[in-house]
Parts: structure tokens; sequence; C-alpha cells
């Protein structure tokens, strides 16, 4: 159990918010909530919307071998997830692939951090 709680430490954003830089030239990067082993989740704001909302974004790089496979998963993903309609199923609005890879947009929960609850019972 000590591993899964050291992956869902919050790994450092390589990728720090500027007031310059846009992803998708709309979502203004406010703050990382949270990040995995090939990418990240953001709080950006919708600059078309004035709304604030989450933003995935996955990390290739351009050396990875498996880049073409790990984006068509990552586009699958978004459209299994726009799909569904259910009130526990997240709701997503946007796909883009900007300078630093694909990501989408989703609405933003409130409430606790999922790394607050480490580890989970089964």
């Amino acid at each position: 159990m000590a591993g899964l709680t050291r992956a869902l430490a919050l790994q450092p954003d390589p990728y720090p918010a500027s007031a310059d830089r846009r992803i998708g030239g709309r979502y203004k990067r406010l703050e990382q909530i949270g990040a995995g082993g090939m990418g990240a989740v953001y709080r950006v704001e919708d600059e078309a919307t004035q709304r604030v909302v989450a933003l995935k974004q996955l990390r290739v790089q351009a050396n990875d071998r498996n880049a073409r496979m790990l984006k068509a998963l990552f586009e699958r993903e978004f459209h299994t997830l726009s799909r569904l309609k259910h009130p526990r199923i997240i709701e997503v609005y946007d796909y883009g692939v900007s300078d630093d890879g694909p990501y989408y947009t989703m609405e933003l929960l409130a409430g606790k951090d999922m790394h607050t609850l480490a580890p989970l019972p089964y």
C-alpha cells in the first residue's frame, strides 16, 4: 500500500503557469491539481466561457515508441466519456492538441482530494 500512496503524491509541474501561455489558445492554467506517470490535471479558466474547469493533459515524449498508441487511447478515453451520461460520471466538454500534447476538459468537482483518502480499503 505504501507504493500506492507514493504514486498518488503530486508531482512537480514541468509546465508552470504563465500569464501569456494558454493551452489550446483559450485555457489559462491556474494550478496543477493532480499528476500521474503520463500526464497531469489542471484547474484552468476557459476564456471563451469564463468558467473554471478541469483539464487533463497527456504528456508523451517525442522519442516514446508508444506515443501514437498512447495518444489514440487518450482520444478514445475522451470519446467514451463524451457518450456516457449519468449523474455519477464526470461530464467532458472539449478535446484538442496543444504543443504540450493532447488534452480534454471536463467539469471541475469540489470535494476531498483523493490523495487525502489513500490508501482506500478494498
